[in-house]
């Protein structure tokens, strides 16, 4: 049934609708015959469709596929995603918003994306702005525009890795980074889940290599003549590149954390999930910790929310789902 739901809910715009009102559809039907073979069609073909897939598995384990697996969420800055569905709030769709289509996977971006981004990287140093010899104003825009590029291009890892298992799957930028968000069919497993965490940051390396190149090979007369094309260079090799590795630290629920979890249930499927968030408390605590004697004041706030949204996550895992 919940497999059949995901297969409808994949060839729709508005998926996450259409699932709920298939669930609760469903659900109610679970004790009715389904149609003979010559009187399927229509809603017919749509009720039979139900009760093969719900032949698969028991009306239980679809109930807790539902609750715990409903969307998977895997982003660069996207270890907000499920932080920010309670403290943030989620990335409603405007219509400001800019849509478009990569690779022919849907993507959004929410207007906030270009606001944070532009308080991100608007100069507090005049020294920096003496020395690049371009206006507060360029330095965000700058900014920005490599952030959106790399956000997209870490996505991208996600969601072309997503199709490739034959799962619907789209994009969308917000205010907290990005996500992208799919809906597992059939074949769903661990090795799955752990190519799809890691293929986010891979692409982000291949992106900073690449940028790498490009600044071997261009000569250095060029940079100095064109310092937006150097300030360029130099943010794309600072986001892609630390941001990745920051982004493997096994804290939930950065990509990193959540190979730490699907590691610790292949290790443990009874105590892996708790292993995996006392790993994640340890860590953001320790890098928070780190970050703050360094004054890096952002990152250290960030690792102790995560660290602090772990803690909160062990708690309800130990106190069980009542």
């Amino acid at each position: 049934m919940l497999r059949a739901c995901f297969l409808i809910v994949g060839q729709s715009d508005r998926g996450e609708i259409i699932f709920q009102q298939t669930l609760e559809s469903t659900e109610s039907e679970l004790d009715v015959e389904p149609a003979p073979d010559n009187t399927i069609n229509g809603s017919g073909r749509f009720r039979a469709l139900m009760f093969a897939s719900w032949k698969l598995e028991n009306h239980r384990n679809t109930r807790r596929l539902i609750e715990t697996r409903r969307l998977a969420n895997y982003s660069l800055a996207e270890s907000f995603r499920p932080l920010g569905a309670v403290m943030f709030g989620q990335a409603p769709e405007t219509q400001y918003d800019l849509r478009f289509y990569v690779f022919g996977i849907f993507t959004r971006v929410h207007p906030l994306f270009w606001v944070v981004s532009m308080i991100m990287g608007w100069p507090r140093n005049p020294g920096w702005v003496e020395a690049t010899g371009l206006n507060p104003l360029m330095i965000a825009v700058l900014w920005s525009l490599c952030v959106f590029i790399s956000i997209l291009v870490h996505e991208l890892g996600h969601a072309l890795t997503i199709r490739y298992f034959g799962w619907p799957t789209q994009i969308v930028l917000y205010y907290m980074g990005g996500y992208a968000e799919y809906l597992p069919t059939f074949g769903d497993s661990a090795k799955r889940s752990i190519t799809i965490s890691l293929n986010g940051p891979n692409a982000g390396f291949l992106l900073y290599g690449l940028v790498e190149a490009i600044w071997y090979f261009v000569p250095t007369a060029t940079l100095v003549r064109y310092p937006a094309l150097q300030l360029t260079l130099i943010n794309m090799i600072h986001i892609n590149l630390w941001w990745g590795l920051i982004n493997l630290l096994p804290v939930f629920p950065l990509d990193g954390g959540r190979v730490c979890r699907e590691v610790c249930l292949l290790l443990s499927r009874r105590s892996g999930n708790e292993t995996s968030l006392k790993i994640s408390i340890a860590t953001g605590a320790c890098v928070a910790l780190l970050a703050l004697s360094q004054q890096q004041t952002y990152i250290g706030i960030m690792f102790a929310v995560l660290a602090y949204y772990s803690f909160q996550n062990l708690q309800q895992h130990q106190r069980g789902p009542w």
